[in-house]
């Protein structure tokens, strides 16, 4: 029974790798708001390209990505369009087929993958009723108009969703003391240096919840975030933050109102199930 503004949740897990639980995402957001249907999907990509496209498709797909990446952080990618070499054709070919993954140093658009993301949607499936989250290792960055360059971010929300698990390596800034030991050569594992998430982190799964449901309340009410530090919807700009918001928790998932929200919309979900079971 559809829930309010919402009855379908597809995630496509970009990932596809041990260290990554997509089934504990889907498990989480199925626990949270259970009157949602959720459906895991391979990479959307991978999915769309397993719709009977054809090799014309692949093609004309490596090339919009080419475009999409950003090769100077200071300079918008509309303004970086040029001819994609070979070399990045065939590493963008091997991406969509599976035959290797996400490099560190790629970075892309998130507007424009998102853009791509969207064109690839299945065109049923192009409604306000069903949320698509691609959770991704390809690294995004979005442009800001303040100090005109890109930043490496963990989520862009809309239509789809891109969640990042590279972004929530590089987004977040770490600590000094990190900087400092990495300069010193201090290796990572030293107790006295701040942990923050590592690459192939078997607790990227336990962050891509959060930011999951950040997906959901945006698609439901505009608003993603929350000021509360312990809240799962809370915007985190540190490593810190995000691991003690996600991950070292000690308590409820969500602040007071958005407990109670989800709880509302949890209750309405149930009426509206009994009701339609005594027609």
């Amino acid at each position: 029974m559809a829930g309010p503004g919402l009855d379908k949740v597809v995630l496509y897990d970009g990932v596809g790798q041990p260290w990554f639980a997509t089934a504990a995402v889907s498990d989480y957001l199925a626990r949270w708001l259970p009157w949602l249907e959720v459906e895991v999907r391979p990479s959307l990509f991978a999915h769309a390209l397993g719709e009977a496209r054809g090799p014309e498709a692949l093609a004309g797909l490596a090339e919009d990505l080419c475009q999409a990446r950003v090769r100077d952080p200071w300079r918008q990618v509309a303004e970086q369009t040029r001819h994609p070499l070979r070399p990045e054709l065939d590493y963008e070919t091997r991406l969509l087929t599976g035959a290797a993954r996400p490099s560190d140093g790629v970075l892309y658009d998130g507007a424009e993958l998102q853009r791509l993301a969207f064109n690839v949607l299945p065109e049923a499936e192009r409604h306000l009723w069903a949320l698509h989250i691609w959770i991704t290792e390809r690294l995004i960055a979005t442009w800001d108009e303040d100090d005109h360059r890109y930043h490496a971010r963990v989520s862009l929300y809309g239509f789809p969703a891109v969640l990042s698990t590279s972004g929530m390596v590089e987004a977040p800034a770490r600590e000094r003391e990190h900087y400092l030991a990495r300069r010193l050569g201090v290796p990572m594992s030293v107790p006295d240096v701040p942990d923050h998430l590592r690459h192939e982190d078997p607790r990227t799964a336990d962050v891509a919840k959060g930011y999951a449901m950040q997906a959901v309340f945006y698609a439901l009410t505009g608003e993603p975030f929350c000021p509360e530090a312990r809240c799962r919807l809370f915007n985190a700009h540190w490593q810190s933050e995000m691991l003690a918001a996600q991950v070292h928790r000690d308590g409820s998932d969500y602040c007071p109102r958005h407990t109670q929200m989800l709880e509302t919309w949890q209750a309405g979900a149930a009426t509206k199930t009994e009701e339609h079971a005594s027609c």
